[in-house]
């Protein structure tokens, strides 16, 4: 079933309340900015016109739906051609520019794609105005089964060629490096054998060879992940990894881990190839698990370098309320974490799920420093519903009652919430129109960015960021 229906924003090219707005890439050539002002929009268009050779097609506000300026690009950007993979990468780097430079800065991005009819990526933007770290200028593409794209587009040789060393030798410290290829945007990289759709001990390496890259750039040559981001209409495509130069102050230095999920049941931690593990962060994980998961552990077992946790029941294959029990168990996980001081610096969907955290060394092993802040989850469910979830239930009822505000006018066009209820562990809103089935384009996927701005916003309305 599609459904089509004219949605207008209710406070068109203005920021929410708490700053947030979106860009959103969809179809195989588009881009969305809705709320955003005027010098957001300016500076898109120039990204695209400095990075993509094709140029603009069309370049208006959105006919049907006010609060929305279009791009429509010459040629597919969003489409996974293998000739486009420099461009595209090139482009994505020159739009998050372009997002710093005006201002903003992105929060994160939700994928709206549905298989049957349409990608959509909405990135969430929130006003930043007083951020002065660089520019990205690295981009790190995985390709295929066993390839690693390096776009380094405008650097001078002797920069781009050290760089390619370091991310070759961190790739090596779990896994061989077969081949290098020039391009004139970039450098691809073959390694051997099928990394990015093993299993067991080898996707345990594979993920370490990732992790091991992400410590030698920033050790050797002073760059950090700051974001990954899928750009590209292709089921099981992996995301490209964005890094930006940082200044190392003397004697600083970071730790880096990895938490992946794997098959339907299991939980990996894992470091750096040949480096071991924080005991006490394996301590904390076994809490969160015992915590959050109500079926319990079956066994704690080594697979490679990672320590592993095997799950009663199947987490990741998870249905009805059990799915709100899986949430909740990724939330104490969350929650464990950034008390212990880390940071999400990316996630790797597809084959090889995993996100990889980053903490300062001088935070120190086994050190808590921040509070039980508890996690809230907001779940995207079903064709026309929104869960919600929080390791405290105490801290529902605000979210609760932000969010059912956020669902009707004058906050969105027309009143889009139908009713809410309890569902398991969770608060289940139920809404109109199925939004979440229909081709996302035009006023479609401006419906669905509209109620992903609101809730964002209502969250931050309770202090929930």
């Amino acid at each position: 079933m599609v459904f089509k229906v004219d949605f207008q924003e209710a406070y068109p090219f203005v920021p929410t309340s708490a700053g947030y707005c979106s860009l959103a890439i969809l179809g195989h050539d588009k881009i969305y900015v809705q709320r955003g002002p005027q010098h957001l929009v300016d500076g898109v268009r120039q990204a695209i016109e400095s990075c993509w050779s094709d140029g603009i097609q069309k370049d208006e506000n959105l006919k049907d739906s006010t609060g929305v300026h279009k791009f429509k690009l010459r040629g597919f950007p969003w489409w996974n051609f293998k000739a486009d993979r420099f461009e595209t990468s090139k482009l994505a780097l020159g739009l998050m520019d372009a997002v710093r430079r005006s201002g903003f800065k992105v929060v994160t991005d939700v994928d709206i794609s549905h298989r049957k009819l349409g990608f959509l990526r909405v990135w969430i933007l929130r006003a930043d105005p007083n951020d002065s770290s660089p520019p990205p200028d690295l981009c790190l593409a995985l390709q295929g089964w066993s390839g690693v794209t390096a776009v380094t587009a405008g650097m001078p040789d002797e920069a781009r060629d050290a760089l390619v060393s370091t991310v070759r030798g961190g790739l090596e410290t779990a896994w061989v490096v077969d081949e290098v290829e020039d391009s004139p945007d970039g450098v691809d990289l073959s390694l051997d054998t099928v990394p990015w759709i093993s299993f067991g001990s080898d996707g345990v390496l594979a993920r370490q060879a990732i992790l091991g890259t992400l410590v030698s750039l920033e050790k050797v040559s002073g760059y950090r992940l700051v974001g990954t981001m899928r750009v590209a209409d292709s089921r099981g495509l992996k995301p490209k990894m964005f890094f930006q130069s940082m200044p190392q102050k003397e004697g600083e230095r970071a730790e880096y881990v990895g938490l992946s999920f794997n098959q339907e049941d299991r939980v990996r931690l894992f470091g750096p190839p040949h480096q071991g593990l924080d005991q006490f962060l394996v301590s904390a994980i076994s809490g969160a698990i015992a915590a959050g998961w109500p079926r319990g552990c079956a066994r704690q077992q080594e697979c490679g370098e990672a320590e592993e946790w095997v799950l009663k029941g199947l987490p990741f294959d998870a249905f009805f309320k059990s799915r709100v029990d899986t949430r909740l168990l990724l939330s104490n996980i969350l929650q464990v974490m950034w008390q212990q001081n880390f940071e999400i610096v990316g996630v790797v969907e597809g084959k090889l799920p995993v996100i990889y955290w980053r903490r300062p060394e001088k935070a120190g092993s086994g050190s808590v420093n921040k509070p039980e802040n508890p996690v809230v989850s907001v779940m995207f469910n079903a064709p026309n519903k929104i869960r919600i979830t929080s390791t405290d239930q105490r801290t529902l009822s605000p979210a609760i009652a932000a969010v059912r505000e956020a669902l009707q006018a004058p906050q969105v066009w027309k009143d889009v919430l139908k009713e809410d209820s309890l569902y398991g562990r969770s608060i289940e809103f139920k809404l109109e129109d199925w939004p979440f089935l229909r081709k996302p384009v035009g006023s479609n996927a401006v419906m669905v960015t509209s109620i992903l701005l609101n809730v964002v916003n209502a969250m931050a309305s309770v202090g929930l960021s």
